[in-house]
């Protein structure tokens, strides 16, 4: 027979924020390049996106162009124009 009763769901998530809160983050060099690439990639991605359902397609060179591109600054400015721009 047990003696104490089994802890509340609230109980657990109470003691685990209060461990969490204690705990400093801690971004470490590795998962910041990953975070960094994945930026990337996603507005790479979406600039790709919006081309194609203005212009239907994106010719391999300007594909492989935004591809190649690493400044995330640029990338999101070309979104944001190729968003407002006629098509």
């Amino acid at each position: 027979m047990r003696d104490r009763p089994y802890p509340s769901q609230r109980a657990i998530a109470k003691d685990v924020f209060l461990e969490e809160k204690e705990m400093p983050y801690v971004m470490l060099p590795c998962s910041q390049d990953a975070m960094n690439r994945a930026v990337l990639q996603t507005r790479q991605e979406a600039l790709s996106d919006i081309l194609v359902l203005k212009f239907d397609s994106v010719p391999e060179e300007i594909a492989d162009r935004i591809n190649k591109l690493s400044d995330a600054s640029l990338l999101r400015e070309l979104h944001q124009h190729s968003v407002t721009i006629a098509s």
